[in-house]
């Protein structure tokens, strides 16, 4: 019990002793007495103290090896922890803060992390106390440290109070991290060089997602560039053919051609130029967004006079379909980009055009609903395809349906819609008009205006 309950061996032989004496004061004869009559008491006196002795180094040992156990293992799990939390981090600065700190717990003692451009954290133990130590010698055996050898302290013109390791995976360096010499013993050391590995290895893992991420970004935008070259060299070949036929037409065989034939050269021409310029614009906010470069002139507008422009725009180009305005808003304003809120009602208007037959009906819709305001294009065509529903606003998504003048469709224009919409803080979705064709609907906040009467 004594040796369990103290730390030093020299207790557990005086109680030995003093077991032995009592037991020879309260129990042999005569009692009460340390004489002792009988010729084998002192054999069995020295087999107790032997015994009793034996008994507490027994026991000091195994107090001393549960002690170590439940060190080592507490130092395990923060090593495990240490590790899930390294891997999980996606940050440079949170990964060495994280490391600094799993390092505090372990020692006890102050942290000093140098990275590869000899830029200095310090994270002391004690946040009440001054750092105590020369920021140029520690540097200087950083240094050493990173170039791939611990500095010599007989050149040293001050020895560096912080044991170094470098943060380094195969052939690069991240920098180094020290703790306190005199905080580290041999087994210690083990550990601080498992912690510092994993903090290498986390921030090479996250230097290489950052490359990857890179790499995938340049990918995309490469990709991109090829599909839109790929698509403008179809899709744009169309109405310049047109265009150009249609010119060449007039320059050579003007004065042979009648009126009619003529206003309608000019007509295709004229038609063709407007599709032209309705891809190109595509393209360009295509390329602006994916650029980073799209940004909202952001005003306070009514979007019934948003809503008109769009369908007085699309009007004259309806082929054959009926397109009507119905406003139900009343004096509704939105603080909005018009420009673009006039592209997305024209670029659904043009999508109802081009999947519609003949003679279907479009209608424009703007309601006041609560907080927002709703504008729906709905046709009564075909509808869209099941299984093009969840890819309608995809990037270069063409639909199933067939255009109805057999046109090739870039694949941007609701692609734009949703990117518009949801620059402005708004949502844009699909559904089914009754009871038969398609129905974009996008919403948009209403904003409050205060009239000074």
């Amino acid at each position: 019990m004594t040796s369990v309950a103290t730390s030093s061996i020299a207790f557990s032989l005086l109680s030995s002793l003093a077991g032995v004496l009592l037991f020879n004061f309260l129990f042999t004869v005569p009692r009460f007495s340390l004489t002792a009559y009988g010729t084998g008491y002192p054999v069995t006196f020295l087999i107790m103290f032997i015994t009793a002795g034996v008994s507490g180094l027994l026991a000091q040992r195994y107090r001393s090896q549960a002690s170590g156990s439940h060190k080592t293992a507490h130092r395990l799990k923060l090593l495990l922890d240490t590790n899930k939390l390294l891997l999980s981090e996606t940050d440079g600065d949170k990964i060495l803060t994280l490391a600094a700190g799993q390092l505090k717990k372990l020692f006890k003692a102050d942290v000093i992390i140098f990275d590869a451009d000899m830029n200095v954290k310090y994270f002391p133990a004690d946040t009440t106390k001054p750092a105590v130590y020369d920021l140029e010698t520690e540097r200087k055996s950083a240094e050493f440290v990173i170039n791939g050898s611990q500095a010599p302290a007989e050149k040293a013109e001050a020895k560096p109070k912080f044991f170094y390791l470098p943060l380094r995976v195969e052939d690069k360096c991240f920098g180094a991290i020290g703790i306190p010499d005199d905080a580290l013993g041999a087994f210690d050391r083990d550990t601080f060089m498992s912690v510092a590995l994993e903090c290498a290895l986390a921030l090479a893992n996250e230097q290489n997602r950052r490359e990857k991420e890179k790499v995938a970004i340049v990918a995309s935008n490469e990709q991109l560039r090829a599909n839109i070259l790929r698509s403008i060299s179809h899709d744009l070949r169309t109405p310049l053919t047109s265009i150009s036929g249609g010119a060449a037409n007039l320059l050579e065989n003007g004065d042979k051609l009648d009126e009619e034939t003529r206003k309608s050269l000019l007509r295709d021409i004229v038609k063709e130029s407007e599709r032209l310029s309705e891809l190109v614009e595509n393209v360009l906010a295509s390329t602006r967004m994916e650029d980073g470069e799209f940004k909202l002139r952001l005003s306070d507008e009514l979007i019934g006079d948003i809503a008109d422009a769009a369908v007085n725009y699309c009007s004259k180009r309806t082929e054959g379909r009926s397109l009507s305005l119905v406003s139900d808003e009343g004096m509704c304003f939105v603080s909005a980009d018009a420009k673009l809120i006039v592209q997305v009602i024209v670029n659904l208007i043009d999508n109802a055009i081009k999947y519609t037959p003949a003679g279907s009906h479009i209608e424009v819709r703007v309601e006041d609903v609560g907080n927002n305001v709703r504008v729906s294009v709905a046709d009564d065509g075909y509808g869209v395809a099941e299984e093009d529903k969840p890819h309608i606003f995809e990037k270069f998504f063409r639909g199933t349906n067939g255009i109805s003048d057999s046109r090739r469709s870039l694949g941007l224009g609701l692609y734009l819609c949703k990117a518009i919409i949801e620059a402005h803080g708004g949502a844009i979705r699909l559904e089914d008009n009754v009871p038969h064709g398609a129905k974009f609907v996008f919403e948009l906040a209403k904003k409050e205006i205060k009239i000074n009467e």
